[in-house]
């Protein structure tokens, strides 16, 4: 049995739109968990997540560089807001 042409363009409309929905919640569902599995609160992080950037908006990051440099917080943000986040320049700049 065919279907008329307007409802067999409907059904398959309809279709391509449950398929494309689908498809894209996976995708997007598979990003949410990359993503989750690579945030900083995650507590098993014992480095940096770019050990070549200092990141001051992070307490746990301030944490570990602060003790990397021995200095102290207030130290290693103002020598970020001094040379930037790059790890050699804050390195360089606070003398270590």
């Amino acid at each position: 049995m065919l279907l008329s042409g307007v409802f067999a363009t409907e059904v398959a409309f309809a279709l391509e739109n449950y398929i494309f929905d689908n498809i894209c919640a996976t995708q997007l569902d598979l990003a949410a968990l990359h993503l989750r599995a690579r945030m900083s609160d995650n507590l098993k992080i014992r480095q940096p997540q770019d050990p070549k950037q200092v990141n001051v908006h992070e307490t746990w990051e301030v944490k570990y560089w602060t003790q990397k440099f021995g200095v102290t917080p207030s130290q290693l943000k103002q020598a970020v807001k001094e040379v930037g986040t790059q790890v050699q320049s804050v390195k360089r700049h606070l003398g270590k």
